[in-house]
């Protein structure tokens, strides 16, 4: 599995996180980029990105792949809006 897909509805609005395990790395997804703080959509998925690597350690999955624990936070990135069709509302 290359990655994962995880909904995360933030103040009444969906983004999408792409969760790559084996490089520890998130991308948020949001159609309301340009509209919502960029600091604030980060910090609501800090804890998705600080209790995943702990949560797959104690499950065994980086002894299962032979690669080291992450012992830090997932690195979050936000997928350039240009890339994604923005909305210019809430609906």
């Amino acid at each position: 599995m290359e990655s994962v897909l995880i909904p995360r509805n933030t103040n009444g609005h969906w983004v999408l996180c792409q969760v790559f395990l084996k490089e520890g790395k998130v991308n948020l997804f949001d159609s309301m980029w340009g509209h919502n703080d960029k600091k604030v959509q980060l910090g609501e998925i800090s804890c998705l990105r600080y209790m995943l690597p702990s949560i797959l350690h104690r499950a065994g999955y980086y002894e299962q792949l032979g690669i080291k624990p992450r012992n830090n936070a997932l690195l979050a990135e936000n997928i350039n809006q240009n890339f994604l069709p923005q909305q210019a509302d809430g609906y």
